[in-house]
């Protein structure tokens, strides 16, 4: 049918959590439409230069069935149907516009049936996203992200809206095959009316090309089919050419990405009224003797029979603490929820392989509740478990009650908090042939672990820690353990090791606690207090000897990670034998502690986030209390006042500045710089 591609190839080994059809219109038959020129053949290209306008029918009142009629009479219309699907290009009829008019309507005055959840798209209307089917996190940033089905394949759906157009996207790590049939397909205005099933942008893997067609129940009343060309005429009205000003792309990086966008006027869709839509995401076929057996599916959100509905709403702008999309339920308008699905993280999403902000389970008792975070095992919970036994225990950790305590964590982050009797809280890591790990090279399949056998790759690590209580005495401890079994003796303990009094890290197997120091670990130590403290961790895994590891607390956010050498970032290197295979949150001796963002990645600057930033007291400028510029140096979150230039009490000045695409942003003389928020 229009929109869909027909290519040779295989794929012999098929993921078995890929989703399979075989649906009537791809089931068994073999597909040969006629061949193209290339110079005949009619891209389906944005054309953004003049704006879309509805142009209404003659009689406004007309039915679809009527218009479309209307549009089957048109001889230059059944001319342009008798073209190959690859050279008809846009559907440029007056009879289209007044069908795109008609629908409009329809889709602007459909109301969320009783009983059903829509799915919120936020409306950005600065949204600044260039579709080249490279996602970048900062342009994606306020957008909802749902994992699609089945949740194996790690597929997440983007979306995202500004006043006139609708932003789609896909990351499909499942997929790491630079040829096949891979295509994205976004459907929406799902049997709104009688005469319409669909409308449907569909991405394929080329670098800039995107089509789009209408399914509709119409059939051709005229003449019968006189040639090949018109065997058309036999089946319900499919449409390609729909759109002249939508847009799609894709990219083969490390695994196949796609982005797409759609301009509001030309596809009907109305902000602030909810919609049926539902998503595939197609990669090769299944091939049996070289010919066509099925379709695969890496991804899926709801069907045809079963649409999800969705709506564009000012008030669903995803904040800096990476929650899940909002839902509007329809019996209650006003009220949100977040969704109890997995958290996606804020920023730089194809280098992070593993997240949890905790802001997705109830409060109470943590143990026993679904592991709701990216790059964890599917289907698994966090489990409550005596130190060096298998003995559980249901309260071993707690989520701390959120909205009526305030967090101690920066920008109100959801504590995780351990009971502080010497259980622990296990969590154990997606280690699947098809996770994030192994698409990026640090699982080991001999030994099941992250950076055993051969592998050679870095890792990064990053999460909040606070004591939440002080024994005043140097036994007690607590932190973040990167484990191999649920026995705390493997691996290394980061937080505060005991017998030390200082924060500190201690390696399991070499039985050895060492300090951090600041001065890039030259300095000082930090005795351990009661305030939030961000942890980053970095090990290089080397199959012939030692892994190395290197820890830092509370790291400056503005510079890069060869640039911490100062006296309020904290640093610990070491060496021993770090593979891995789950994290426990520990805390004995009588002493609790607090966790939050968990963040496990490929890159410094994939586990960062303005949103984890922990101000630094010793840091604190005095501005002028006629121009404020606040945080200027740890970069947590800044306001500011008053175009122009700055100059601080300590005499250092500041100049704003704004860059070609209109951002603001900041430098001084002592070498800091960065972007206004």
């Amino acid at each position: 049918r229009a929109g869909c591609r027909w290519m040779s190839g295989s794929r012999e080994n098929v993921p078995s959590s890929v989703s399979a059809s075989t649906s009537p219109a791809s089931s068994g038959k073999s597909f040969s439409p006629a061949i193209v020129p290339e110079k005949d053949r009619v891209l389906n290209a944005a054309d953004n230069s003049t704006p879309y306008v509805p142009i209404p029918p003659a009689n406004p009142k007309a039915d679809l069935a009527t218009l479309y009629r209307q549009k089957l009479a048109n001889p230059d219309y059944v001319a342009w149907k008798n073209k190959p699907v690859l050279s008809q290009g846009y559907q440029d009829f007056p009879e289209e516009d007044h069908i795109k008019y008609a629908r409009a309507q329809i889709a602007k005055n459909l109301v969320l049936p009783a009983n059903t959840k829509a799915l919120m798209i936020p409306v950005v209307p600065s949204s600044k996203i260039t579709i080249d089917g490279d996602i970048q996190d900062q342009e994606w940033q306020q957008a909802a992200r749902i994992p699609l089905e089945p949740k194996e394949t790690g597929s997440i759906l983007y979306l995202q809206a500004d006043n006139d157009w609708l932003y789609l996207a896909v990351d499909e790590p499942g997929d790491t095959t630079e040829a096949g049939y891979d295509q994205f397909q976004f459907y929406f205005h799902v049997d709104i009316d009688p005469t319409i099933k669909n409308e449907c942008i569909h991405v394929a893997r080329s670098a800039a090309t995107s089509g789009a067609y209408r399914e509709t129940t119409v059939k051709w009343q005229g003449d019968p089919q006189k040639n090949e060309a018109e065997r058309w005429k036999l089946y319900p009205i499919s449409d390609s050419g729909i759109y002249r000003m939508a847009k799609g792309a894709s990219t083969m990086r490390q695994h196949r990405q796609f982005e797409a966008k759609l301009n509001l006027a030309e596809c009907g869709l109305t902000i602030g009224s909810p919609f049926p839509a539902f998503v595939k995401v197609e990669t090769d076929p299944l091939l049996v003797d070289g010919k066509f057996k099925q379709r695969l599916y890496l991804g899926v959100l709801g069907d045809q029979n079963k649409p999800v509905w969705m709506i564009m709403k000012a008030d669903g702008i995803q904040n800096s603490a990476a929650r899940m999309p909002l839902f509007l339920p329809s019996d209650k308008p006003r009220e949100q929820k977040t969704a109890s699905t997995s958290p996606i993280p804020p920023s730089n999403s194809k280098a992070l392989l593993a997240y949890d902000n905790f802001s997705n389970y109830s409060t109470g008792n943590l143990p026993g509740k679904p592991l709701r975070g990216i790059g964890f095992e599917h289907g698994g919970v966090w489990a409550g478990i005596a130190g060096n036994s298998s003995t559980k225990v249901k309260d071993a950790a707690t989520v701390k009650a959120k909205g009526a305590t305030p967090s101690a964590f920066p920008n109100n982050a959801v504590e995780v908090m351990v009971k502080g009797d010497n259980s622990n809280l296990r969590g154990l890591l997606d280690l699947s042939q098809n996770s994030p790990f192994a698409m990026a090279g640090l699982y080991s399949a001999s030994d099941r672990t992250i950076g055993g056998g051969n592998v050679s790759s870095t890792v990064y690590l990053s999460f909040l820690f606070r004591a939440a209580s002080l024994s005043a005495h140097p036994n007690e401890y607590g932190g973040l353990q990167l484990s191999r079994n649920d026995s705390d003796q493997t691996g290394v303990l980061i937080g505060k090791a005991a017998p030390k009094s200082a924060f500190s890290i201690h390696s399991s197997e070499s039985n050895l606690a060492e300090v951090l120091l600041n001065r890039d670990g030259t300095g000082n130590f930090h005795i351990m207090d009661n305030e939030p403290h961000l942890f980053v961790v970095k090990i290089v895994f080397s199959p012939s000897s030692a892994d190395a590891i290197k820890v830092w607390m509370d790291p400056n956010l503005n510079s890069g990670e060869g640039e911490q050498n100062s006296n309020t970032t904290y640093v610990c290197n070491t060496t021993g034998h770090y593979r891995f295979d789950r994290i426990l949150l520990r805390g004995g001796a009588a002493s609790q502690f607090d966790f939050g963002e968990i963040r496990i990645g490929t890159t410094w600057a994939a586990v960062l986030s303005p949103s984890v930033a922990v101000e630094s007291k010793d840091s604190a400028v005095q501005l002028d209390q006629s121009r404020r510029l606040i945080d200027i140096l740890q970069g947590s979150r800044w306001q500011w006042f008053n175009d122009g230039n700055l100059t601080l009490k300590t005499g250092y000045s500041v100049d704003f500045f704004k860059d070609g695409t209109g951002r603001f942003g900041w430098k001084n003389t002592l070498r800091y710089e960065g972007w206004f928020e």
